[in-house]
């Protein structure tokens, strides 16, 4: 699955683009809410500096939540 993420992508009242270090992060959720609960997979990658540039990141759901 391929996500681009710009600006407008921005949770928050500022742009991506503005910030000096981002992460992304991933859930599937079985409740269905934007919570992490019991069972449910999610993902963090490591913080990185993009510098306005184009940046590829590789995310694996492999993690349960407790």
């Amino acid at each position: 699955m391929t996500i681009r993420l710009d600006d407008a992508s921005a949770v928050g009242p500022f742009n991506l683009s503005s910030a000096d270090t981002v992460f992304v992060s991933a859930l599937v959720s079985f409740t269905g809410t934007a919570n992490p609960g019991s069972g449910d997979y999610r993902v963090v990658s490591d913080s990185f500096v993009h510098k306005g540039q184009h940046a590829v990141i590789d995310l694996v759901l492999s993690e349960r939540v407790p």
